[in-house]
């Protein structure tokens, strides 16, 4: 019995050297992405047993995100990861990351990226006239107060606008502004005291604006994104801007109107959105987050670069926020650049 014990324990003692010796290692998922506060874990260790780093991101998606792109070996085991949470967002270390703006499309409609990106948008900005619109459905919406404390009017909102998204598109119209565009910020709260009825309450705003200043062609609707769990857990996007700077992530949503409220022109607004998320791309790779195509309508048919940004999460800072509108006001400035005339 004693020979037996030996000998079983040997072979065992051999199948783990081998088996530590010869398993791969699956790195963990590299570049920017959603960090769960507060820890390190990669999500891939739990959901794939994939082996981490520490020092790597723990990559979970809210609701507005999904698996879409990342580089090999792991990404196979992410397209047969059954988790609706499962998510990577394209990383700058991947050169083919860039070759095209990356999707979330949650209608029935095919996006034929190509054929959009070709044709040219059919509206121009006049020289000298309000050009842009920035305004916030959900002015109340605020960031982490881990960079800088403020008083809730609910949950990571503050009717402080110099907290919420509001102080964010305020940075961003000084930024396009500082670049030659004409912008109107409208600092208006939709969504307080009541959040119930704020998009007929802007849109109600944006039909005034319209008829006072008929030469604006695009209206930027910026919120931030919520990555809260039912159990309270908060997510943040990640970007490093160029100069260092922690930033959080933009995700641009172009809405379709396929859920019934009609909007035939979608596709104009949809060019707008492919435009800005390639520039972001090559820009600045791993600053943007997959466009989202929604089967709403979000207001967007009242201008054909209509468009809804989220800056950022509920997670993020609002310095973080603060820095990814300036990177992206860069890009911006760049795509409409080519339309002023």
């Amino acid at each position: 019995m004693k020979k037996f014990l030996c000998k079983f324990i040997l072979f065992a003692a051999f199948a783990a050297t081998m088996y530590f010796l010869f398993t791969p290692t699956v790195p963990a998922p590299a570049g920017n992405a959603l960090r769960k506060l507060g820890e390190n874990t990669a999500f891939a260790s739990a959901i794939f047993g994939c082996s981490t780093n520490s020092a790597d991101a723990a990559v979970i998606t809210s609701e507005s995100a999904e698996i879409l792109h990342e580089p090999a070996p792991i990404q196979p085991l992410l397209l047969q990861a059954d988790s609706a949470q499962a998510g990577l967002f394209h990383s700058p270390a991947d050169d083919n990351a860039i070759e095209k703006p990356l999707l979330k499309n949650k209608t029935s409609y095919v996006i034929d990226i190509d054929r959009l990106l070709a044709e040219p948008l059919n509206y121009t900005l006049q020289v000298g006239a309000p050009q842009v619109l920035i305004l916030h459905t959900h002015g109340s919406e605020a960031y982490s107060q881990e960079g800088g404390a403020y008083e809730e009017s609910d949950i990571s909102r503050t009717v402080d606008k110099t907290k919420n998204v509001i102080h964010v598109g305020a940075v961003l119209t000084e930024e396009l502004s500082a670049r030659g565009l004409t912008v109107i910020h409208d600092s208006n709260l939709y969504d307080y005291p009541s959040y119930s009825g704020s998009y007929s309450r802007s849109l109600h705003s944006v039909e005034e604006y319209l008829r006072k200043y008929p030469t604006v062609n695009v209206i930027i609707d910026l919120h931030r994104d919520s990555a809260t769990t039912e159990n309270g857990t908060i997510y943040r996007t990640e970007y490093t801007a160029p100069d260092e700077s922690p930033s959080a992530q933009i995700m641009l949503i172009s809405a379709t109107g396929e859920a019934g409220l009609s909007f035939p022109d979608w596709q104009e607004n949809m060019k707008l959105a492919l435009r800005l998320q390639q520039s972001m791309d090559r820009r600045y790779p791993g600053l943007s987050r997959p466009i989202l195509v929604s089967d709403q309508r979000y207001n967007q048919h009242m201008a054909p670069g209509y468009l809804l940004i989220e800056v950022g999460t509920d997670g993020n800072t609002l310095a973080e926020a603060e820095t990814a509108v300036r990177l992206f006001a860069d890009c911006m400035a760049d795509v409409l650049g080519e339309i002023v005339e």
